[in-house]
C-alpha cells in the first residue's frame, strides 16, 4: 500500500513538473530574464551595461554589500529615473 502511494505521488509530481506548473516565476513567459551571480560578475565594468540597485531603502542601508559601479535608484519612483538611461545599453536591475 505504501509503495502504491509513493508511485502515485511520484507520478503526480512528474506530471506537474512536465506540464510546466512547476516553473519558477522567472521562467514564466513575459517575465524579465534573470541572471546568475557569475553572469553579473562577467558584466562588471562592461561599458555597454548599466547596473541599477533597486533594493528597498532599508535593505540597501542595512547591507554592507554593494555592487561596484551600480547606481542606487529609488524603487518607488521609476517614473522619475527610468527614461533617463541610455536605451542602447543593457540595464540590469538588482533587487534583494
Amino acid at each position: 500500500m505504501n509503495r502504491m502511494w509513493f508511485l502515485l505521488l511520484a507520478a503526480l509530481a512528474a506530471a506537474v513538473f512536465l506540464t510546466g506548473m512547476g516553473k519558477t516565476p522567472a521562467e514564466t513567459p513575459g517575465d524579465p530574464p534573470r541572471m546568475t551571480v557569475d553572469e553579473l560578475k562577467r558584466n562588471l565594468g562592461n561599458p555597454a551595461v548599466m547596473i541599477l540597485d533597486v533594493r528597498k531603502d532599508s535593505d540597501w542601508a542595512g547591507s554592507g554589500q554593494k555592487i561596484a559601479g551600480a547606481l542606487r535608484v529609488d524603487p518607488k519612483t521609476p517614473e522619475r529615473w527610468a527614461a533617463g538611461y541610455d536605451k542602447g545599453k543593457t540595464i540590469i536591475l538588482y533587487s534583494a
